[in-house]
């Protein structure tokens, strides 16, 4: 028994000896086709020379390099045209006196997506936590604002909102064009609040919000994210009502007559005073009913055993 343990001992360990060797052998295989691999890819490239008659033929001719000031031009005309337009930027700033478009600049350049989601989040949890007294006090008075710097008295007039012209526009985005008329607001309908032509705009009436809520001095003053939102909001429903007003294609694919315009535009109105006494009679069922509501409570409370009074206050 011994011998037969003696000699499988001394089987195992040369078989694990040949197994050794056998992997050793296999990396070494390994390393040398990588070496190879790599020598391959390190060949020196060569780089052509010029010919002798062509450097000679140069030598006669007497030919120059061009010079390095013409490489330099276009960096030149782009540092220009940059200058220009800052130059430019900073005049009509200093001549309209908008010291609001430079602070909206510098607040929007140091929101990194990080810091917007937490201003996000700080919005959100301060609209949910506010009474509803004061979002209300806050839409009624950008309300007025568009009211008293546009020219209407209702929503359905801003159908009749002329829009910037494009070809400003297109100067103020892309070129060294002026900035918006402060004094005679056109949107530019065609884009959306995030545009800059209409961001300018709204930072002008957002600058003339807060203006008007100190010298007013509001009970209620909300921060600027707040109030830009809200500004946001209300231009999207204007530019829809103004959007839907426009002359629409017909079954023939041609653009609605005068007659068929003023048609819609009619039922448009009716629709949007449908909905405003509708949410109207809503809104004052609601406030009569709460109310009603808190005299209870009121009552309840001053009887000495009442045992309703929970389930009123509970209500309330």
């Amino acid at each position: 028994m011994l011998a037969v343990r003696g000699y499988q001992t001394e089987f195992n360990a040369t078989e694990r000896e040949s197994e050794l060797a056998k992997c050793q052998a296999e990396k070494e295989r390994e390393l040398a086709n990588i070496e190879q691999h790599y020598a391959r890819l390190k060949k020196p490239v060569r780089k052509p020379t010029n010919p002798p008659d062509l450097a000679g033929h140069k030598e006669e001719t007497g030919e120059k390099s061009a010079p390095s000031t013409q490489d330099d031009q276009p960096i030149s005309a782009m540092v220009e045209a940059i200058t220009k337009s800052v130059e430019t930027t900073l005049r009509t700033l200093l001549e309209n006196r908008s010291d609001f478009s430079v602070g909206s600049i510098l607040r929007s350049s140091r929101r990194t997506p990080w810091w917007r989601k937490q201003e996000n989040l700080k919005l959100q949890l301060e609209k949910a936590t506010e009474p509803s007294y004061h979002h209300n006090f806050i839409l009624a008075e950008v309300r007025r604002l568009f009211k008293d710097k546009l020219g209407i008295t209702q929503d359905i007039d801003f159908i009749m909102h002329a829009p910037a012209d494009a070809a400003n526009v297109h100067a103020y985005k892309y070129e060294d064009g002026p900035s918006p008329d402060t004094d005679n607001i056109a949107f530019d309908l065609m884009w959306n609040y995030s545009s800059p032509w209409n961001t300018f705009l709204l930072n002008f009436l957002l600058c003339k919000f807060q203006l008007r809520c100190t010298s007013e001095t509001w009970p209620i003053r909300k921060e600027d994210d707040y109030v830009e939102e809200i500004l946001w909001e209300r231009y999207k429903r204007l530019r829809t009502l103004w959007k839907n007003a426009q002359p629409k294609l017909t079954t023939k694919g041609v653009l609605e007559t005068p007659a068929e315009h003023e048609t819609q535009l009619l039922e448009e109105s009716r629709r949007l005073g449908k909905e405003s006494r509708q949410a109207t009679h809503r809104r004052n069922k609601y406030n009569h009913r709460k109310m009603v509501l808190e005299h209870i409570v009121v009552m309840k409370s001053e009887a000495p055993d009442d045992d309703d009074l929970r389930s009123w206050k509970w209500l309330q």
